[in-house]
């Protein structure tokens, strides 16, 4: 029951779906939700950890938020999901969810995940904290555990009504607002749990009177979650707490031992659009405490898990209806009418936005980011894609002031017509459009939450020299470089490096393919040396090595692991305050899911550990 404490960092883990293909539109599917706390990693009571996989199998559960997940010698997360063959969620310490299904996304404390229907849900797994623990301040209770040797002892339910809400009430509400600012409001959400709090269905004065438990205590926190419009899938099943008490805690102890006291504190809530109870059911170490037996039973605490039917008939329907849409905006370089694709999720609350940018001789039509609009829809983020002028073939066009001015009054647009959170503003864009990002970010880095640049150009007047689009070039700087003064000046005030120091401290993410044949990959490393730290720059000697061998300078090798790559795996990466590039196994081209996961780490990024954004 003890809580472990631990730090958390958000990231991604791309995970591969074990299921089959989803099902027909209309079909209905039952899925299994399971909250197991294993104790101090599933090792404490003498098996072995294979043990504790076998409750999760013999329950036949499909999701498992896990909690206690550490042992003396370090994280089991891993291996237990090793075990069963299953998907993780990122973050190893907390939150933790097991499932052979795709993982789509992490969140604090759980994640979103694709169920066999095809629809999404969203999983928390909640381990909150134990001392003090009313039940045992109510009885006077002192047990040895280090956490609880200074227990204060109470008497009256008002006392543990405050002290439960001090402790765990913050936790609770966190996790709350975070449901709250869900994109999907209509999507099925479980929250699992340890909750170290019994609850107010149970703590009755049916109970106190049977002396079941010293009084009745309307415990805040269960009912903090009936109010959020969640339901207790166990009182659910079993409304009479007298004839079903469903006792979690303890199986490490008999009944009659006066050193504790034996309650329900283990829970699955749900709730969401079409999602049906079924069934709930107990797991434990006999048939006198649980309706499923695996016997030595390997933890302290009994799990609890809960059968849903759902069906995908609701999510097809709204998926079917949401797309981006051709859409007018005025610039406010010269009040032009200027074209875009647009997505609007229509929120009640503030969405991040993704503004991607098309390709050298693309426009806004252009299909080349589909993979990230479709998953800005999916999740409820808005997106736009302008047009800025279209090819980079003319003055107007390439870098111009009326491309930043377009821009800029795109993202004005997505302001003014939905509510977008300005502190998650996101760019990206690749060949053309990376370069556009680039000068995006060197003329309004204070716009930017995060800027994603696939196989930029950073150097006009070099890219001419190295034969790539001349004529385009020409056409927007008015000749080729060398020819005069005020062409060299067109190349210079049209080129990302000459503004890129503007940028130091934005989150930028550069990337190239190690088999580019397009812009050479120089471009992308000489801009990471433009806002990297002195000591993080890459040497003339290497950047020359990568272009000419295309390979990776030897004294620059390092293995690396980023599965969001896929088969493009990364073969360099250097980082320097806020900036990275990473040299891929590619050539000219975008990494959607790489993209998506960049964007999706960058905003899962708890504020007090993000670098200050520049001002303008």
């Amino acid at each position: 029951m003890t809580t472990i404490g631990m730090l958390s960092a958000v990231g991604l883990a791309f995970v591969t779906p074990l299921h089959s293909e989803p099902q027909k539109l209309g079909e209905e599917s039952s899925v299994r939700v399971m909250t197991y706390n294993i104790y101090r990693g599933g090792e404490m009571r003498g098996q072995k950890l294979s043990q504790a996989a076998k409750v999760i199998q013999e329950a036949k559960a499909d999701i498992v938020g896990i909690q206690e997940p550490r042992s003396p010698k370090g994280f089991t997360t891993e291996k237990l999901a090793n075990l069963l063959g299953w998907n993780h969620s990122a973050n190893i310490r907390k939150g933790i969810i097991l499932t052979p299904y795709e993982i789509v996304e992490n969140l604090d404390d759980g994640i979103k995940v694709k169920l066999p229907t095809g629809q999404e849900a969203y999983v928390f797994s909640l381990h909150l904290p134990s001392n003090p623990y009313q039940p045992y301040q109510l009885l006077s209770i002192q047990p040895k555990w280090y956490k609880h040797r200074n227990t204060t002892f109470i008497k009256t339910e008002a006392e543990a009504i405050e002290a439960a809400k001090n402790a765990r009430g913050g936790e609770i509400s966190t996790l709350l607002k975070q449901i709250r600012n869900l994109p999907d409001k209509e999507a099925p959400v479980f929250v699992v749990g340890d909750f170290n709090e019994p609850s107010h269905l149970d703590w009755t004065e049916a109970a106190a009177k049977a002396g079941r438990h010293p009084m009745k205590v309307a415990y805040p926190n269960s009912l903090t979650m009936i109010k959020a419009g969640f339901s207790d899938s166990y009182r659910s099943i079993y409304p009479d707490e007298m004839k079903n008490p469903g006792f979690t805690w303890s199986p490490a102890y008999k009944f009659d031992d006066p050193t504790t006291h034996h309650d329900r504190i283990d829970f699955v809530y749900f709730k969401g659009k079409g999602v049906k109870l079924t069934d709930a059911k107990i797991v434990g170490e006999n048939q006198e405490n649980a309706d499923i037996v695996v016997s030595p039973y390997p933890s302290d605490h009994r799990s609890v898990i809960a059968t849903f039917a759902l069906s995908n008939e609701a999510s097809s329907e709204k998926a079917n209806a949401s797309k981006a849409k051709e859409i007018r905006y005025k610039s406010s370089a010269d009040q032009s009418e200027q074209p875009a694709m647009f997505y609007d999720p229509s929120s009640k609350i503030p969405v991040p936005l993704v503004v991607a940018l098309h390709t050298w001789s693309g426009d806004y039509k252009q299909k080349y980011h589909k993979a990230i609009e479709e998953w800005c829809i999916k999740h409820g983020w808005a997106y736009i894609h302008p047009d800025f002028r279209g090819p980079n073939n003319r003055p107007e066009a390439t870098g111009s002031k009326l491309v930043v001015a377009d821009i800029v009054s795109a993202v004005d647009y997505a302001k003014k017509t939905t509510q977008i959170d300005s502190s998650a503003i996101y760019l990206v864009g690749t060949s053309g459009g990376g370069y556009t990002a680039l000068v995006m970010a060197g003329h309004h880095p204070e716009i930017w939450a995060g800027v994603s640049a696939w196989v930029p150009i950073s150097d006009l007047a070099a890219w001419h020299a190295e034969g790539k689009h001349v004529e385009a070039l020409e056409k927007s700087c008015g000749g080729a470089p060398g020819d005069n003064p005020t062409v060299d000046a067109e190349y210079a005030k049209r080129s990302p490096l000459t503004y890129l120091r503007n940028a130091k401290g934005t989150t930028l993410h550069l990337h190239a393919g190690i088999k580019e044949k397009i812009v050479p990959i120089n471009h992308s490393l000489l801009a990471f040396n433009e806002v990297a730290a002195a000591k993080d720059q890459l040497s003339e000697e290497d950047i020359r090595f990568f272009v000419e061998k295309k390979k990776v300078p030897p004294n620059l090798q390092a293995k690396l692991s980023d599965p969001s790559y896929g088969k493009k795996r990364p073969l360099f990466r250097r980082e320097s305050g806020n900036a990275t590039v990473t040299i891929f196994d590619g050539g000219h081209e975008l990494v959607a899911t790489a993209a998506i996961a960049w964007i999706q780490q960058v905003h899962n990024v708890p504020p007090d550990k993000q670098i200050q954004k520049p001002k303008k």
